[in-house]
């Protein structure tokens, strides 16, 4: 309840809530993988996605509280092939992206956090493209297929992607609000288009 009053109002989120990363958004009917560890405590999960209004699923209800319990287990994680790290205000891959199967390790290296949304585009759409069509309102046919990521992470986290890609032109994206003003990171230059082959 703490959280939703907060998020309720404009601006970045509170300082005192630590975000743990989960899969952003795939295509609708799809699904989208995300592996993390979570430390005991209590959680919420939340869809920050809006609708075609402009309002986040979770002030409609999209929320769920829940509970960890117990200590970590020393469970291994997927053996990732690619790296990429988050910064203010940049994507940087440790090798370029090549079709098929990959497991991507997402890093949020910035001082505040990021997220790492992934989108196969259109013929003949931009990753600006995209962006644009989210600020305008989100009317009508994505011109991009959403394929999930890392919704936002804590300074320093990480999470592990796995992602099958074709050949195309693709889009990395951070829509999470900025610290300091409160605008989508993609405000500041946070998008990077890329071509798979």
């Amino acid at each position: 309840d703490s959280l939703m009053a907060a998020l309720r109002n404009p601006g970045p989120p509170p300082a005192w809530a630590t975000f743990v990363p989960g899969p952003n958004p795939p295509a609708p009917g799809d699904s989208s993988d995300l592996t993390v560890t979570l430390a005991a405590g209590h959680y919420a999960a939340l869809c920050f996605v809006p609708d075609s209004a402009m309002v986040p699923h979770f002030v409609l209800g999209m929320v769920h509280p829940l509970e960890v319990t117990g200590s970590a287990t020393a469970a291994a994680e997927p053996a990732a092939d690619i790296e990429i790290h988050l910064t203010d205000y940049a994507f940087t891959e440790s090798v370029p992206l090549t079709a098929g199967r990959h497991v991507i390790k997402i890093v949020n290296d910035g001082p505040q956090p990021h997220e790492l949304f992934l989108a196969r585009l259109d013929s003949g759409t931009t990753a600006q493209g995209l962006v644009d069509w989210v600020a305008h309102g989100m009317h009508g046919r994505p011109p991009a297929l959403p394929l999930g990521g890392a919704s936002a992470m804590a300074v320093g986290a990480h999470a592990l992607f796995p992602v099958t890609l074709a050949p195309g032109d693709y889009g990395l994206f951070c829509f999470w609000p900025d610290v300091h003003d409160g605008k989508e990171h993609v405000q500041h230059g946070m998008l990077k288009q890329i071509r798979v082959s």
